[in-house]
C-alpha cells in the first residue's frame, strides 16, 4: 500500500505520553452542564445541550519549525487558531444504531501548522451532548489537547490542557441548532477532570472544508423585497418573507450566516434535499446584535429555505455552506457512448464523495451509527475505483471489530455483522494488506460461533434472534427490513455460508498461527452442513428457492414479526448464485428467472448490487447489466444532486450512497478490470459493451492508475509500473 500513497499513518500516533489533562467547566461555577446523556438513545441524565469555550494564549519565538496541535474532546470540538477554523473532531467512535451505552474510546487529532511568531490565541468550542446516533459521549464534557511547538534548533515546547485555559459557557448557544446574538461567555479558570479513556490515534487524514455559495435564488413571492447582489443578500422591512435558495449539488456540510449590522429579525434556516421537505431547522436570532454563526450539525444541504421575521428594518445577511468532506484523491474516471451510463456514474461519485467524512455515512441525513456495514462494504468497493482510498475502510473496520468485540458479536441488524467479514476480505483483496486479517481473525472466528448458536433443528439459523436486513421492500403486511423468518432465514443462512467460506480463505492467507484457533476442518463441516440444508428451500414447482421456512413456535420476537406460507424473491435467488448453495450448472438459469419473473419480490437499489456481482458470475452482465443500470435513470430525473434511498416514495434521503453500485460496476464491469491477485499486482480486463459503441476510463489502485479505452474493435490498456496483465 505504500505506493502511490501519500498520507503517513505513523504521523497520526502521538509517540509520546499526553502533557495535558483533560478540563472541563468549573462544576462549583456550572454545575447544570457538566454531564452528558452517552447516545441519542439514552436518557440516563437530562439532556442540557451546551457549548464550552476554551482558551489558551501561547507564545512562538522566533525559530520555529511547526506546530502540532493534538487534540479531542467529549462530545465533539472545534478549533480556532487566532479567529481561523483549523479543523472538527473527534472522529466518531463507532457503536450501533439503538446503543444507549458509551463506549470507553476515543480517537484524537492532529493538526499541523507553520504560524509566525509572536503571540496566539487557541480556542477550542465543545459540545456537550450528542445530537446525532453518530456522536457518542463517555458521560461527561471534557476538552483534551497538547500543543507541540517544535524549533530549528531541536528544542521542543509542549503546552497541555490545564487549570491554566480559561473556559466559559458561551450562551449563544443555548439549544441544538439555536443560535442567539445576545448571549457571549465570560472566562474563568478551566478544571482538570479525571477521565477514564483509551485514545487511539484515528489514522485517516483530517477532514477538508469548502465554503459553497448558493447557485440559485428561488423567490417566487417577494421579488421586491428579497435583492441577491455579490453574495449577499438585502431584505426591506416588513412583513415576514420566505424564499429558497439552491446549491449546484447536495452538500455535507455547517451553515454559515453572518450579518454586520444590528438587527431583530428572526432567521430560520431549513435545510431540505428535495425542495418542499424539511430535514432540519437552525434558527438565529441576532438579538440586535451583529453575527456571525457557524453551525456545529452536520447538515445536508441542496436546498435552502430562509424564513425571516420580525423586520422591523432592512437587513443584509449573507449565506453559505461550509463544505466537509473526507480528501478524496486520485480520481477515478468512467465514460461511455451512453451518456445516460456517464451521469448515474457521476451522481454515484458524488453521493459517495459526500458520505465519506470521519466514517462511511449511510447519509448525512441519518448519520447513524456504524452499524450499517451492508452501506460500508458497497461504498467501499465503489471508493476503491473511484479514489483508491484504503484508509477510510480500514478504520471502519477496525470500529466495527471493535463494536462486536464490546457488544458480544451482536449487531442491531443482525445480517450487517456478517458483511463485516465480507468487508475486511474485500479489503485484503483490494490493498493486499494482511494485517488486519491477523489482528482480527479472532473476531471473525467468534463472530461466526455466534452464529453457529443460531443454528436449530432445520440445520439453517432458525434461531437468530430476527433476520434484519435484507432490503428496504414492503411486502404485504411485512418489510424486508426486519422479515419474518419465512421471508429470511434463507438470506441469513445464505451470508452466514459466506462467512464460513471467507473465514476459511483468510486463514489460508495468514496461515496458521499460534494465538488464533481455527480449526478449518470444523469450519468446513459447518459449511457444508448449511449448504446441504439450504436445499430444503428448493421448490420443485417453481425451479428455485423459496425464501424461508418457519421453524418451531408461532412466535414473535423484536423486530421478527410471525408469518406463514411461501415468499419467493430475487433477492434469496441472487444468495443462492452468487455463493455458490445452487449447483454451477443451474446458475445461469436462475438467474434468468430472477431478471424476468416480475412476481418475485423486487429488489431496491442497495440489493441490486448483489445482483449485478451474481450476473458478472455467471456471464450474463451483457444481458441483462447494462439495461438494469439504466433503472437508475428515475432516481437521476427525480434528484441529480444526490442519489435517493430507494425507487419510489418521499419519505427516504436523497444522498444515501449504499444505492450508488453502478459507480463500482461501470469501471468493473464495462471496462472489466478485476484483480487476479491481492492489491492489483495482477489484473484482467475484459471490457463488456453489451451495444455500448465505446467505454474508456481509469481506476486508481495501490500501485497507481489502470487506464483502458475500449471499443467494438478491441481494447487499449495502460497500466502502472509492476501491475501485471493476466493475457
Amino acid at each position: 500500500m505504500k505506493a502511490g500513497r501519500s498520507f503517513d499513518i505513523q504521523k497520526t500516533h502521538k509517540m509520546e505520553d499526553w502533557r495535558g489533562k483533560a478540563i472541563w467547566l468549573d462544576p462549583e461555577r456550572f454545575p447544570d452542564v457538566q454531564e452528558s446523556i452517552f447516545t441519542t438513545f439514552d436518557n440516563h441524565v437530562p439532556n442540557r445541550y451546551a457549548v464550552a469555550r476554551f482558551e489558551r494564549k501561547i507564545m512562538i519565538e522566533p525559530g520555529c519549525r511547526e506546530v502540532v496541535i493534538w487534540a479531542t474532546g467529549d462530545t465533539k470540538y472545534r478549533l480556532y487558531m487566532d479567529g481561523t477554523f483549523l479543523g472538527m473532531g473527534p472522529a466518531e467512535s463507532g457503536g450501533d444504531y439503538g446503543n444507549d451505552k458509551p463506549l470507553k474510546y476515543r480517537f484524537y487529532d492532529r493538526f499541523d501548522l507553520q504560524p509566525e511568531s509572536g503571540e496566539h490565541e487557541i480556542v477550542a468550542e465543545v459540545a456537550l451532548q450528542p445530537e446525532v446516533m453518530a456522536e457518542y459521549s463517555m458521560g461527561h464534557g471534557a476538552f483534551l489537547s497538547d500543543i507541540e511547538i517544535v524549533y530549528e534548533n531541536g528544542c521542543r515546547q509542549i503546552i497541555g490542557t490545564d487549570e491554566t485555559w480559561m473556559a466559559g459557557v458561551d450562551s449563544r448557544y443555548a439549544e441544538s441548532c439555536r443560535f442567539r446574538g445576545s448571549g457571549g461567555f465570560e472566562y474563568f479558570p478551566a478544571a482538570e477532570i479525571d477521565v477514564e479513556w483509551e485514545l487511539l490515534p484515528k489514522e485517516i487524514p483530517n477532514r477538508v472544508y469548502e465554503s459553497i455559495c448558493p447557485a440559485e435564488l428561488n423567490n417566487p413571492f417577494y421579488p421586491d423585497r428579497v435583492k441577491w447582489e455579490n453574495g449577499s443578500f438585502t431584505v426591506t422591512a416588513g412583513s415576514p418573507v420566505s424564499f429558497w435558495l439552491r446549491f449546484d449539488k447536495t452538500y455535507a456540510g455547517y451553515l454559515c450566516f453572518c450579518t454586520k449590522e444590528h438587527t431583530n429579525a428572526v432567521f430560520r434556516l431549513h435545510t431540505q434535499e428535495m425542495p418542499g421537505r424539511c430535514d432540519r431547522t437552525e434558527i438565529i436570532l441576532p438579538d440586535g446584535q451583529p453575527v456571525c454563526y457557524q453551525g456545529l450539525m452536520l447538515q445536508s444541504v441542496h436546498y435552502l429555505q430562509v424564513e425571516i421575521s420580525r423586520l422591523e428594518k432592512p437587513v443584509t445577511f449573507s449565506l453559505e455552506v461550509l463544505a466537509a468532506s473526507y480528501p478524496n484523491g486520485g480520481e477515478g474516471t468512467f465514460a461511455c457512448s451512453d451518456d445516460l451510463l456517464n451521469q448515474i456514474y457521476e451522481l454515484g461519485k458524488w453521493t459517495l464523495h459526500i458520505c465519506r467524512q470521519s466514517y462511511h455515512l449511510d447519509s448525512p441525513i441519518h448519520q447513524e451509527a456504524l452499524g450499517c456495514t451492508g452501506d460500508y462494504m458497497i461504498e467501499s468497493l465503489i471508493n476503491y475505483y473511484t479514489f483508491g482510498d484504503p484508509y477510510l475502510t480500514r478504520l471502519d473496520i477496525i470500529r466495527t471489530a471493535r463494536w462486536l468485540e464490546h457488544n458480544d458479536y451482536r449487531m442491531f441488524h443482525t445480517s450487517y455483522s456478517l458483511m463485516w467479514i465480507q468487508m475486511l476480505w474485500d479489503y485484503y483483496w483490494f490493498t493486499a494488506d494482511s494485517q488486519l486479517i491477523e489482528e482480527y481473525m479472532g473476531t471473525v472466528t467468534k463472530l461466526l460461533d455466534r452464529f453457529e448458536s443460531y443454528v436449530g433443528e432445520s440445520g439453517l439459523l432458525d434461531q437468530a434472534p430476527n433476520y434484519m436486513f435484507m432490503d428496504w421492500v414492503p411486502v404485504g403486511e411485512f418489510n424486508l427490513h426486519h422479515p419474518p423468518m419465512v421471508m429470511g432465514l434463507g438470506y441469513l443462512s445464505a451470508l452466514y455460508y459466506q462467512g464460513l467460506q471467507l473465514a476459511l480463505k483468510m486463514q489460508k492467507v495468514i496461515g496458521v498461527q499460534e494465538e488464533i484457533v481455527f480449526d478449518a476442518a470444523l469450519y468446513q463441516r459447518r459449511a457444508d452442513r448449511i449448504k446441504e440444508s439450504f436445499q430444503k428451500l428448493w421448490s420443485s414447482d417453481n425451479e428455485m428457492y423459496m425464501d424461508g421456512i418457519h421453524v418451531g413456535e408461532a412466535i414473535t420476537r423484536d423486530w421478527m414479526p410471525y408469518g406463514e406460507g411461501e415468499y419467493y424473491s430475487q433477492h434469496m435467488n441472487t444468495m443462492a448464485v452468487l455463493y455458490d448453495l445452487v449447483p454451477k450448472e443451474m446458475q445461469k438459469s436462475l438467474m434468468r428467472k430472477v431478471m424476468t419473473q416480475q412476481h418475485l419480490t423486487q429488489a431496491q437499489p442497495y440489493f441490486y448490487h448483489f445482483i449485478f456481482e451474481a450476473l458478472y458470475k455467471t456471464g450474463l452482465f451483457e444481458a441483462y447489466g447494462l439495461d438494469a443500470l439504466r433503472k437508475w435513470s428515475d432516481l437521476l430525473k427525480e434528484c441529480d444532486a444526490g442519489l435517493k434511498e430507494v425507487w419510489g416514495g418521499f419519505d427516504c434521503d436523497y444522498s444515501h450512497a449504499w444505492g450508488a453500485t453502478p459507480t463500482y460496476q461501470m469501471p468493473s464491469k464495462i471496462l472489466g478490470v478485476i484483480p487476479v491477485e491481492p492489491g492489483f499486482k495482477k489484473v484482467k480486463v475484459e471490457p463488456a459493451l453489451g451495444g455500448l459503441k465505446w467505454a474508456k476510463g481509469c481506476v486508481p489502485m495501490p500501485w497507481g492508475k489502470i487506464e483502458v479505452v475500449c471499443d467494438t474493435s478491441g481494447v487499449q490498456v495502460k497500466l502502472p509500473e509492476g501491475v501485471q496483465l493476466q493475457q
